[in-house]
């Protein structure tokens, strides 16, 4: 992902949904906000939770990653 400039490599996060996939043996990659204690703490599986906080270009950005990612192989 060196070639997008909005996505970073963060800490491990193991409490994320994705761990189940990875308990069970299957590759799994988490992607969040760098936010994401703060946001955990007050927005996430909230009322206030909605899509109106997404920042569309950086999800854009992300959807041309993984893109990017899967043709490499």
């Amino acid at each position: 992902f060196a070639g997008f400039a909005g996505l970073a490599e963060g800490p491990p996060w193991f409490q994320g949904d994705h761990m189940i996939f990875a308990q069970m043996g299957k590759p799994a990659l988490a992607f969040t906000a760098e936010k994401m204690p703060e946001l955990m703490a007050t927005v996430t599986h909230t009322p206030a939770d909605t899509p109106e906080l997404l920042d569309r270009g950086r999800l854009v950005e992300l959807a041309f990653a993984l893109n990017a990612l899967i043709r490499a192989f």
